[in-house]
């Protein structure tokens, strides 16, 4: 689980293959300041291809769109660019973001080829929950 805030991008959780490891990983994670989301989706991407893990996926838990740039002088469309990054890499991607940022996570999952969640609040237990499920779905 890797944070991308400001411009830091922080790893709380790498591989986590439980639920358990990924509430204790979300507890960690504390909301605040811009939102490079370019940034780190591709820093991310690139953590998993280096590790060369076959039973791998992304997932994006995101309460904002895109704030900061990365590529261009447009934030949404550098987030776009990195989701179709993930693609080619043909690395699974799962989004679960927040209502009222339901269009442009839409296009993001969709870029990707992913799956998307929106959820009320971001709730531990849902989270977790939705991301073994996921990983159950894909097979991972």
């Amino acid at each position: 689980m890797l944070t991308f805030q400001d411009r830091d991008v922080t790893a709380h959780v790498v591989g986590a293959r439980s639920a358990r490891a990924l509430e204790a990983g979300l507890a960690t994670v504390r909301p605040r300041g811009l939102t490079p989301m370019a940034a780190g989706i591709e820093q991310a991407a690139r953590l998993l291809v280096a590790k060369g893990t076959v039973r791998t996926m992304l997932v994006l838990l995101t309460d904002g769109i895109p704030t900061m740039n990365y590529y261009t002088s447009d934030p949404a469309r550098d987030a776009l660019t990195a989701a179709e990054k993930v693609r080619e890499a043909g690395i699974p991607f799962t989004c679960i973001g927040l209502s009222p940022n339901k269009s442009f996570l839409k296009r993001l999952a969709e870029e990707a080829r992913g799956t998307l969640y929106i959820v009320e609040e971001f709730d531990r237990d849902l989270l977790a929950k939705l991301v073994v499920e996921e990983r159950g779905r894909l097979g991972s």
